[in-house]
């Protein structure tokens, strides 16, 4: 926001009397009088006032004592006229260079005060001699670049590179960048740079050269001791003390220029440092010539260099052995022909006259070529292409446009100004968005080709402090003395906040719900982490500062161990099981070791593409295109392909069968229609902006959707006319939901956006939070109230649904589970391996084992046997080669029953070994099995699985009538089971084989609110994504209104409350009237048992591998419906 004027400054009574005057501080940002923007009618003016700052010094005007404080509380009002009327055009803008001078502001006050227009006229005229290329080079992110890439406004081939990266609290990248429109001599041969050719070079009187990491250079003015200046353009400030020029990046990283010249004259980079210490150290031969790195681990880097001092290998002693990083050759002009990694994988460069880079060979063998217009430096690319026509792209440059054809002939055309800043573009498909900069080259306004319009307003510093999104709503951002930011307020009026150390360091971050979290070092490095209940985290660093201990606040920790270049080996996680790792010298790693003992292992092209991985039981190859793009996915003789087109854009998906699955693309690359591997194929209209607005589905149907300005889905309608409708507060947090069936509407806590209350039609559903954001309690209006306790740790401690029903939790000291007890006395067991894996659990009530289970598992967390101790089951899993589970032996006694659950190549499940009990069709569409035959609709969903067999009960549908209104070709008998759907691909409607039907309604957001069966209407309140009530009434106790397709009052009475445990999919208790029953469930979280209030078994379920009941020991199967989570 806007700091108040009279915040600024202290105000000296020497300096004021009083008298009425005014001062002027806006004006016209088009038109200048006196060299600052000339002021013109209705222009605030700054007034006397009892409040507000001393009159401003104007450049080349004599200072006098001000007589009154100024405010901007007045108007100007031209009360005569002189002469000629002047128009005095352009939106207003404050005149900043005053007011930075009179508030002392460094980076626009000072240094501007000292030095002003001569620097930026000497700057100017130094550009006009076209005496540097590289200072005319725009940094990365303000560039639109295409292809392998070529500057859209200056057809320059830009390339760049990271040859190698170490960590450390200042990590070392070695990256190499080109420029084809700059012939510099540098360290890496003409026109390539490295990123630690930084340097200061003295132009002429007044200004400085500076060289950045990039190879781009900017300009500096010669500064006095203690002098500073801020380049708000590259975010850099500038001082000069006595050891020299000091220069602080955005980062907070600090650079030292007091190395020796190189033989270009200039003064190189000595160091590298944070202010808490750390640093990188460069060390030079003669000639300024870079002779070794010192990591900020300690690390030493050789760089060897020739003559001429171009760098020829970097090096590192790893373990005793030297490790080349990198190596370069050269031609005997200066250019760069080869480079190779520390695997002696190559890359091969070839230019043109003039270092004009014309073909790049990668290391796995494939080039790309770029053609010219012009030589030299003004040279601009008009052709490039990789091998076979990949990214191939035909430029052609117009006055203030380029225009570009790529090898999709798919157009583009980009315009820009004399400053090279792209301000629109017109796509492929014809859409224009539009950028506006300001005159630090800071983006100010997008338009998209919607006209949707984000703006971004800075202050002094070019720091964003107002984004105005696409929806109209502002985030504001403040940042305190030394630029760091201290406080972010969404459009919703939340607030994040951080404060900072004298190092410039995050000391606490302070969420919108009020939690704050501190941070301690000790040694340069994060020492504690206390997060808002008081829990300490304590992290402890090795002498290279690699994470080596991590101890949690109750005692435990996890270890780490590296080897010399920083990778790690060896992790301890909190039960001792140790995990190994293993690295090539390219650092790819090529060996994992689990606690288990199964041992991954990873091989890798020269691209560093990982082309074949295996480990005890699996074993797969991958093959890659151009720039390493997925080919082709093998896995014991199973093929999986993809396609791209010459964009490298996903265009074909071939299957195991065979089968593909087709994209096509629209020339951004967007998905326009997609064919599956059924056949069957759906459209997909977008806006402007690449949103889909309509989905033109098979058998004439479709769906079309409206979005607000940041892509929130505001309306759904069906082909039918079925709609659902959305809106969103401002942090584009979902408020309120509505269809034909209910209306649902959240209210959420105005700090943490936490949905407090959620109103389903009738019924509410409210919600209470604890300081850390974890749900304690949940009521309803239906009578709900179930209350959750966490530990100190976080986990769920105890749960409380009523006055009646209670569960409690006992854990180990890694939170997982030990023993559970229900109301009733009914106590739940878990024993576990080393590697938290449940390997029994037993279930006790009234003193007595009223269930245990024994579960084995294998490596790779594979479940190899269960068993239920009291009834001597045992139930036996085999896997199959791709990890698939294949076959269930169940033995008891001397029966054993076995079933089979065999994929074929494309994953279609069949129930005998031989594969031949079903039948698939494309899609993974079942068409036939032992029982029935399949029927499906234009859309793919089930409509009629049809007997084989006559069934006594059933009803027999007339096959003309079947064909001719619902598109069924009968096989069999014509009786069995109908299916309808819903337009937007909700099941709508069951017709048994009786002929009776059953009726589905659902919410806005796909939840099954009601079920209609024989007179009775089954209803749904949920909790989340979990059901929380469900209760009946016949039809005829309620009418539902034609308009609104709701019951306007429905009864609710013999209603069921279903308790899940918080943040979960496990249900733990089901409470109907005033009995309650617990639920008891395996180790996915399956119920298998229940209890009730005084602890008695009332069910207990058997499921196979399908997830089909095999067997209920006690109660019905739909006691407890729920199965296995998914």
């Amino acid at each position: 926001g806007i700091v108040h004027l009279p915040a600024f400054v202290l105000h000296p009574a020497p300096l004021v009397s009083g008298m009425s005057e005014s001062e002027m501080w806006m004006g016209s940002s088009t038109v200048l009088a006196d060299g600052a923007p000339c002021s013109s009618l209705t222009h605030p003016a700054l007034s006397c006032n009892i409040v507000g700052i001393p009159t401003i010094p104007r450049k080349g005007k004599p200072r006098k004592v001000s007589r009154a404080l100024l405010a901007p509380t007045s108007m100007l009002s031209t009360i005569t006229s002189v002469g000629n009327p002047v128009l005095v055009g352009g939106p207003p803008t404050i005149d900043v260079f005053a007011l930075a001078m009179k508030f002392g502001l460094k980076g626009l006050g000072k240094m501007w005060k000292k030095i002003g227009d001569r620097f930026q006229n000497l700057i100017d005229r130094l550009r006009k001699k076209g005496m540097n290329r590289l200072a005319d080079i725009l940094q990365p992110i303000k560039c639109k670049t295409f292809g392998e890439p070529v500057d859209a406004a200056t057809g320059r081939v830009y390339h760049t590179n990271a040859d190698f990266e170490l960590p450390g609290p200042i990590p070392v990248v070695w990256e190499r960048t080109y420029y084809s429109d700059a012939a510099v001599d540098g360290p890496l041969g003409y026109n390539w740079h490295h990123s630690y050719n930084l340097g200061i070079r003295q132009l002429e009187e007044g200004a400085f050269a500076f060289r950045h990491a990039d190879g781009r250079e900017s300009f500096l003015p010669v500064l006095k001791p203690g002098d500073s200046y801020f380049d708000r353009k590259e975010q850099l400030s500038w001082t000069l003390d006595g050891r020299g020029y000091l220069l602080t990046d955005i980062r907070g990283l600090q650079y030292r220029f007091d190395g020796p010249e190189n033989r270009f004259g200039y003064r190189m980079v000595s160091g590298i440092s944070t202010k808490d210490g750390f640093r990188i150290h460069f060390e030079y031969a003669s000639g300024g010539r870079l002779a070794g790195i010192i990591s900020s681990r300690g690390e030493f880097l050789k760089v060897e260099t020739d003559e001429s001092g171009r760098v020829l290998c970097v090096s590192v002693n790893q373990d005793g052995e030297e490790v080349k990083l990198v190596r370069y050759r050269y031609d005997d002009r200066g250019d760069m022909v080869e480079t190779l990694d520390a695997l002696d994988v190559s890359k091969h460069f070839v230019y043109s006259g003039g270092h004009l880079l014309v073909q790049l060979t990668n290391q796995g063998g494939m080039s790309f070529h770029w053609e010219y217009e012009g030589k030299g430096e003004n040279a601009r690319c008009v052709h490039t292409w990789g091998d076979g026509g990949v990214m191939e792209y035909f430029i052609r440059y117009g006055k203030g446009y380029t225009h570009i054809r790529n090898g999709e002939n798919a157009e583009t055309e980009y315009y820009y100004g004399e400053d090279k800043l792209i301000y629109k573009i017109v796509d492929a498909n014809g859409g224009i968005t539009r950028r506006q900069y300001n005159s630090f080259q800071e983006l100010e306004v997008t338009v998209n080709p919607e006209g949707y319009t984000r703006k971004t307003a800075y202050n002094e510093f070019g720091q964003p402090v107002r984004i105005t999104d696409e929806n109209g709503e502002d985030t504001f951002l403040d940042y305190d003395g030394n630029r760091n930011l201290v406080s972010l307020y969404t459009p919703g009026g939340k607030r994040l906040s951080w404060d900072y150390d004298g190092l410039d360091r995050v000391v606490s971050r302070t969420t919108p719900g009020g939690e704050t979290v501190k941070y301690t070092y000790e040694g340069g490095v994060l020492r504690t982490i206390t997060d808002g209940q008081g829990r300490v985290y304590t992290l402890t660093f090795n002498d290279r500062y690699d994470l080596e201990l991590l101890q949690f606040p109750n005692g435990l920790f996890r270890r780490w161990e590296y080897d010399g270049r920083g990778r790690l080996v060896q992790a301890v996680d909190v039960k001792g099981n140790v995990t190994r790792y293993a690295y090539d010298r390219a650092d790819n790693l090529v060996r994992l070791e689990e606690p288990d003992g199964n041992v991954h292992r990873f091989e890798y092209d020269a691209m560093g593409n990982m082309v074949h991985a295996s480990d005890n039981i699996r074993e797969v190859r991958f093959t890659y295109g151009a720039l390493g793009v997925l080919k082709s996915r093998e896995q014991e003789r199973h093929h999986i392909t993809f396609g791209y087109n010459s964009e490298l854009q996903l265009r074909r998906i071939g299957n195991e069968a065979g089968d593909n699955y087709f994209f096509e693309l629209d020339g951004l690359g967007q998905v326009v229609t997609e064919t599956g591997f059924d056949g069957l194929r759906r459209e997909y209209e977008r806006d402007g902006a690449g949103r889909v607005t309509r989905v033109n589905r098979p058998g004439g149907k479709w769906t079309e959707y409206q979005y607000d300005g940041l892509d929130n889905i505001l309306k759904e309608e069906q082909y039918d006319g079925e709609v659902s409708l959305y809106t969103y507060d401002k942090d584009g947090m979902l408020v309120k939901a509505k269809n034909s069936e209910n209306l649902l509407e959240f209210t959420r806590d105005r700090k943490t956006g936490l949905v407090t209350e959620e109103r389903q039609g009738e019924h509410t559903v409210s919600h209470t939070y604890d300081d850390e954001g974890y749900c304690t309690r949940i009521t309803s209006s239906l009578g709900a109230d179930i209350r959750h306790t966490y530990d100190r740790e976080g986990n769920l401690q105890t749960m409380q649904a009523g006055e009646s029903w209670q569960a409690s939790w006992v854990r180990d000291n890694t939170g997982l589970e030990v023993q559970r007890t229900f109301s009733g006395g009914v106590t739940v067991s878990t024993e576990r391996d080393r590697f938290g894996r449940e390997v029994r659990k037993s279930v006790r009530s009234g003193g007595i084992e009223r269930g245990t289970y024994r579960y084995e598992w294998g490596i790779a967390n594979r479940l190899l046997s269960k068993e239920n101790e009291l009834t001597g089951t045992v139930m036996r899993y085999d896997y199959d080669r791709f990890d698939f589970l294949i076959r269930q032996e169940t033995t008891q006694g001397s029966e054993t029953d076995v079933i089979y659950r065999v994929p074929d190549f494309v994953g279609n499940l069949f129930g005998t070994p031989d594969r031949k009990d079903r039948k698939y069709g494309a899609g993974g569409k079942l068409l036939e099995d032992p029982d029935c035959f399949y029927h499906y609709d234009d859309e793919g969903n089930l409509i009629f699985r049809e007997f084989k067999q006559l069934q006594e009960t059933g009803v027999r549908y007339d096959r003309k009538r079947m064909e001719k209104e619902r598109g069924i070709h009968c096989l069999a008998t014509g009786m069995g089971w109908l299916y309808e759907w819903a337009s937007n691909g909700m099941l709508k409607k069951v017709i048994r084989p009786d002929g009776r039907p059953v009726e589905f309604r659902y919410d806005a957001l796909g939840r099954r609110t009601a079920k209609q069966y024989f007179g009775k209407v089954t209803r749904w309140v949920w909790n989340g994504n979990v059901p929380l009530h469900e209760w009946c009434y016949k039809v005829a106790e309620t009418q539902w209104d034609e308009e609104e397709n709701i019951p306007p009052k429905e009864p609710a009475e013999d209603v069921t409350t279903w308790v899940f445990e918080a943040d979960t999919f496990v249900p733990t208790a089901k409470i109907r009237g005033d009995k309650q029953y617990s639920i008891v469930s395996d180790y996915m979280g399956t119920p298998i048992q229940m209890y009730d209030g005084r602890g008695n078994k009332i069910w207990d379920c058997t499921l196979d591998i399908y997830g089909k009941v095999i067997a209920v020991d006690k109660g019905t199967e739909f006691d407890c419906p729920f199965r296995f989570q998914g």
